[in-house]
């Protein structure tokens, strides 16, 4: 590629930009790859949206970062966006009685739980920092106090944009399944109770006078 003219080169340059790879150019017009990579990985029942027992919302990603930075730096800051408004998204803190053991991740009231070794929490979190080379793969938990939209049906599919701030932005789109059985059960059993007929009050007996 660095034999192509400069003029070629930058049109390479926006074709890769309009197609989701951005790319950089130095002083002599050689095509560089962003510093830090986010890619999903679709692995199956491990991109989702989902309701919590408590009304809350949670999110689980798959993701692959590879850091082409020229040296150790510590994640700032991560935000992820739904394709609605109001949410307040945050990473799901592990349990801290088993950070010894390298950690436990539990979305709230659920059963849905994964070992601190697959979850890249700590990382976003800054507990550990992101060498030049390092490719760290694993799962993104995050949770919202505001439920999901009730125009959102069971398996539906979103689009959340994950940011990642490290002294600057990179982001990158993520595609997940959305799981409602949980909301849906709680509809069903509201509905059932406005249908169930109260019980009449008995009457107190009126005692026959002789």
């Amino acid at each position: 590629m660095n034999k192509l003219q400069a003029e070629e080169k930058t049109r390479m340059r926006r074709y890769l930009i309009e197609n989701g790879c951005p790319v950089e150019l130095e002083s002599d017009h050689r095509v560089l790859p962003p510093e830090l990579i986010i890619t999903q990985v679709p692995t199956p029942l491990m991109n989702m949206a989902l309701d919590l027992e408590s009304g809350a919302s949670a999110y689980l990603l798959d993701a692959y970062f590879k850091s082409n930075l020229a040296r150790p730096i510590r994640i700032e800051g991560v935000q992820i966006i739904p394709p609605w408004e109001g949410s307040a998204i945050s990473l799901l803190e592990d349990d801290p009685a088993e950070r010894s053991n390298g950690g436990f991740y539990r979305f709230p009231g659920s059963t849905l739980a994964f070992e601190g070794s697959v979850v890249l929490n700590g990382l976003l979190l800054a507990r550990c920092k992101l060498k030049p080379r390092d490719d760290p793969r694993g799962l993104i938990m995050a949770v919202d106090s505001q439920p999901i939209p009730e125009d959102v049906s069971d398996r539906d599919r979103i689009i959340v944009k994950l940011t990642v701030f490290a002294g600057e932005e990179f982001s990158s789109e993520f595609r997940l399944c959305v799981d409602r059985r949980v909301r849906t059960r709680q509809r069903e059993e509201e509905m059932r109770s406005s249908f169930q007929t109260p019980r009449r009050r008995r009457r107190p007996l009126i005692p026959v006078e002789n």
